[in-house]
């Protein structure tokens, strides 16, 4: 590529700066431009982050002196790819300029030390830890060692706190952690700017793991305020300025949606939820609808999404039952009142399997193997994980199908019981803890499992023979019939008996037979 044009390309950029930097009605048209250009297949964000690769490489081989301005402009472009969810985007410029020559044994830059901390945001994001770890371990032997705490109007330390916070979060088992590491990145924050909002609803996410409603409900109010104040939000009616729209407010409405949902609000989290899709497709797309393949959009649709199916299932569960549909019913001729107990019975006990299952996986919530799975993944913690995982599933979700009576057989508990062992290996990895976790879970469930499903296949074979029975006995009353309405003798009578009964019995007896064989133990 001819470097003239390159240069000119990159003076473009640099005066594209100031834009980036803005917020309003202008960077919102940025937002819709740039997702509109990649929906049609023109991934603008790409091409951007390799014209600025190309210029930092040029000054590396050139070896040109870091400029403030180089450095500025790149921090500026990773966050508004940030902002607009587009994290790999983000993460190639953060890289390129990391990749710049700095002085060794003087303060680091405060935009490089930005730099760190927005691309340890963006690992956190794509759920890439091992980077994480790396970076955060850096991160604090800088702020340590150069003793940045007390420089906190050059450098943010406050925001690394809050990404170091969201690091140990989205680790098993380490809360406690990410609530210390909150609680002292609010203990730094000087005023109040997105930041503050970022960490009171981090904090309320925290809390609500830990069980601590109350705490919760504090920062989410909090956070609601701050964002009164900074984009004229109006918790009412869930409005805030048009000129003051950004995707934070998404994220903010994501979190309360959550908090709600948490704390039994259905209603009132059904709103949050609706609103918090909508205003995402207002941010990116000029058309009221989700078609766009911006990942903010999916995540807020799919919370409202999620939400209303499980709502859904819960009102109709409490407000009638939802019986599985039984055998066909008989004339009372065809059969005796014993008859009839006894159907009723077999198809009972044949029903029986899902409160069962529904037992199996309750106990299920009650092994430590099964912590990751009991709830829809976090989708704000875990943004990635829709671009990876196709066919999300957890406990919770086959716990109200069970209840919904959404399954027809219970082996088809099992399968998707199966496709949470698979999506775990497709997101963590083959190797990782949380697989060999989900494993040990499906290990389990099999041997709760075999019980079951031997019931029901004894309980199949034998209202499958009662069924057979019945056939048997309608067609004789059948052939009397033929007797009585044709006056046949004897010998007539018995080649009709042998010729359309067995017709019946055949086309009745031979699907429910059939069925039984093929139903086996997984």
């Amino acid at each position: 590529m001819d470097s003239s044009l390159v240069n000119g390309i990159f003076n473009e950029i640099n005066g594209f700066e100031r834009t980036l930097a803005e917020n309003g009605e202008r960077k919102i048209q940025l937002f819709k431009y740039f997702q509109g250009l990649i929906d049609a297949g023109f991934n603008v964000c790409a091409l951007l982050s390799s014209y600025f690769c190309i210029e930092i490489h040029r000054l590396n081989i050139q070896q040109s002196e870091t400029s403030k301005n180089i450095l500025k402009l790149g921090l500026e472009l990773s966050k508004f790819f940030i902002d607009g969810y587009w994290f790999e985007d983000s993460k190639r410029v953060l890289l390129s300029c990391l990749s710049l020559p700095s002085k060794i044994g003087k303060l680091i830059d405060p935009f490089a030390f930005d730099c760190h901390v927005k691309l340890l945001q963006v690992y956190n994001s794509l759920h890439e830890l091992e980077e994480s770890e790396h970076l955060v371990n850096k991160l604090k032997q800088i702020i340590s060692t150069q003793k940045l705490e007390c420089k906190k109007e050059e450098y943010n330390v406050s925001d690394a706190y809050l990404q170091f916070s969201k690091y140990y979060f989205v680790c098993s088992g380490k809360r406690d952690q990410a609530y210390k590491w909150c609680e002292k990145a609010l203990s730094k924050l000087d005023g109040a700017n997105f930041l503050l909002i970022d960490i009171l609803c981090h904090f309320s996410r925290i809390c609500i793991e830990k069980k601590k409603m109350t705490k919760a409900n504090e920062f989410i109010k909090q956070a609601l305020s701050e964002a009164k104040n900074m984009f004229n939000f109006d918790e009412s009616n869930l409005s805030c300025d048009d000129s003051l729209i950004q995707p934070k407010v998404v994220e903010l409405l994501l979190n309360y949606g959550f908090y709600l949902e948490s704390s039994g609000e259905a209603g009132k989290a059904n709103t949050v939820y609706d609103c918090s899709s909508k205003l995402a497709t207002k941010i990116f797309s000029d058309k009221c609808e989700t078609k766009t393949s911006n990942l903010l959009v999916k995540i807020a649709h799919q919370e409202f999404t999620k939400f209303r199916s499980i709502e859904h299932i819960s009102n109709e569960q409490n407000s009638t039952d939802h019986p599985r549909q039984s055998i066909e019913n008989f004339s009372s001729e065809l059969q005796t009142s014993n008859d009839v107990d006894l159907s009723k019975t077999l198809q009972k006990q044949l029903d029986s399997w899902e409160q069962k299952c529904l037992a199996v996986i309750n106990n299920l919530f009650h092994i430590p193997d099964s912590k990751p799975f009991r709830l829809p993944v976090d989708t704000i913690s875990f943004p990635k994980y829709l671009q990876v995982v196709k066919d999300p599933i957890d406990l919770t979700t086959i716990k109200t199908r069970l209840s919904n009576k959404s399954y027809k057989v219970p082996h088809e508990v099992l399968s998707d019981i199966g496709l949470i062992v698979r999506n775990s290996r497709l997101f963590y990895g083959e190797d990782s803890p949380t697989h060999q976790m989900a494993r040990k879970m499906k290990a389990l469930l099999n041997t709760k499992m075999k019980p079951v499903f031997k019931q029901y296949k004894i309980m199949k074979r034998k209202l499958s023979k009662k069924m057979n029975k019945t056939n048997k006995q309608e067609a004789e009353l059948l052939n009397d019939d033929i007797q009585i309405n044709e006056h046949e003798d004897e010998n007539h009578k018995i080649d009709s008996t042998s010729l359309e009964p067995k017709e019946i019995k055949q086309q009745e007896s031979t699907p429910c037979v059939s069925s039984c064989s093929k139903m086996d133990i997984q």
